[in-house]
């Protein structure tokens, strides 16, 4: 193996790399990103034993580059498991319901912003009403008390019939209530928290506003049910995806390792003999 062709060998790999990582998906561009560092750090193992003394500074150098590469794409992966589970902020998440709801009603859908009101979940029913900032309610079965901030309702809840209390945090986007509630000083051990609303109650109602409750009606009930229960079951779809890439990644990772020791055993070995 000629020396020389080697950085511009590797050089290509690279930049092959670079060239996937252009792509939209972020999920696929830090797979391949995972793919190709480690392939470096198999070629530059490979090196290691290959290359003469004075040019061990090669395999070393695009060793570190492949462990940067790898450790980095999993970091990033495990972020986007992260949003995609409790799904609390706008993303790329929320954009394909916001996008159905917008097609079928692209006029006649008008946010609420305000937590006050009636939300159905896969938990129960989540009722709100507001005050100022000020906010109190209930949730399955618990008393909830906390303090709007810009966009989001942090709250507290107890249920003191079964001696339980813990935290949440809430958002509103496009009329949906999404956020998460956890056990103790979690917010999101508990699980992710998205309802549908409900057709207000008039005896909720602290501080009239001025929209009139024909809209409220028609906002309401124009949301395709079957559309909000299609867009809820693309989620796990996507978390399956997520895990399936991780497994991969640790299946990959474990032979690299096992690649690894085998070759010190074998350099092992025959140091002794060439002594």
């Amino acid at each position: 193996m000629n020396p020389n062709k080697i950085p511009s060998h590797f050089g290509g790999i690279m930049e092959a790399g670079r060239l996937r990582l252009n792509e939209n998906n972020p999920e696929k561009q830090f797979s391949n990103q995972l793919t190709t560092g480690n392939y470096i750090m198999g070629g530059s193992l490979i090196l290691f034993f290959v290359l003469p003394i004075y040019l061990i500074g090669i395999p070393i150098t695009l060793g570190l580059i492949g462990l940067i590469m790898r450790l980095t794409a999993k970091n990033q992966l495990n972020n986007l498991r992260n949003v995609s589970q409790f799904n609390v902020t706008s993303g790329p998440r929320t954009s394909v319901t916001n996008a159905v709801m917008t097609v079928n009603n692209p006029q006649k859908i008008e946010p609420n912003t305000t937590f006050h009101g009636i939300w159905d979940s896969e938990w129960g029913e989540i009722k709100l009403i507001k005050n100022g900032i000020d906010v109190v309610g209930e949730f399955i079965g618990a008393d909830l008390k906390g303090n709007v901030t810009g966009r989001k309702f942090f709250f507290d809840w107890v249920k003191l019939d079964e001696n339980l209390s813990g935290r949440g945090v809430l958002t509103i986007e496009n009329g949906l209530l999404m956020g998460s509630w956890g056990h103790g000083d979690s917010r999101d051990n508990g699980g992710p928290i998205k309802g549908t609303p409900r057709k207000q109650d008039p005896g909720l109602v602290v501080n009239k506003p001025s929209i009139t409750h024909s809209l409220e009606e028609k906002t309401t009930s124009e949301i395709p049910v079957a559309q909000v229960e299609t867009t809820t079951k693309e989620e796990p779809k996507e978390l399956d995806k997520i895990e399936q890439i991780k497994q991969a990644a640790q299946e990959k990772k474990e032979e690299m390792s096992e690649q690894i020791k085998e070759k010190m055993d074998e350099v092992e070995e025959k140091l002794p003999e060439e002594i």
